[in-house]
């Protein structure tokens, strides 16, 4: 934790925009921690933090993320991708409804991005735009139906 203090610190000190990696809910309550403790030093000018992934994001961390204007850059075609996996092996069927969770950043009035690691999951726009719509898996199951968006959404996220 007191490491992503320093580099915020760092950056905000010197007007740099940061962008982090965080995934899970752990990750996202330190970046969380670290945005208003700078914010509480250096006051709310336009930083702009981006969280990168934010895999398993809970409301509580999107309210959080909305009052600090920190914009998230999700990777929802890891729905399609691990979704079967993540439920299966990793968080179970409670919590990977929680995947790049787009509706409830939308629900919040919250505009997000998107992005693709390429080695992950290979550059396909419109399977990108489908996973983010309709949230299906490789078995056909439907995960996090509450956080699907509409095509337009999914659009601007991939475009704006």
């Amino acid at each position: 934790m007191e490491q992503t203090v320093d580099v915020m610190d760092w950056a905000y000190g010197k007007g740099i925009q940061i962008i982090l990696h965080a995934n899970g809910e752990g990750a996202s309550d330190m970046l969380i921690a670290a945005v208003y403790a700078t914010t509480k030093k250096y006051g709310p000018a336009d930083h702009r933090p981006v969280i990168i992934h934010g895999q398993f994001l809970c409301e509580a961390e999107a309210d959080a993320f909305r009052r600090r204007d920190t914009v998230a850059s999700l990777f929802p075609i890891h729905t399609f991708y691990r979704g079967d996996w993540h439920r299966d092996h990793t968080v179970g069927p409670e919590l990977v409804d929680n995947i790049s969770p787009t509706g409830c950043l939308v629900n919040r009035g919250m505009k997000f991005s998107r992005h693709h690691d390429a080695s992950v999951a290979l550059p396909n726009s419109m399977r990108f735009l489908d996973a983010t719509v309709t949230r299906r898996v490789r078995s056909g199951d439907i995960i996090g139906p509450a956080e699907r968006v509409d095509v337009m959404a999914a659009l601007k996220a991939m475009r704006i």
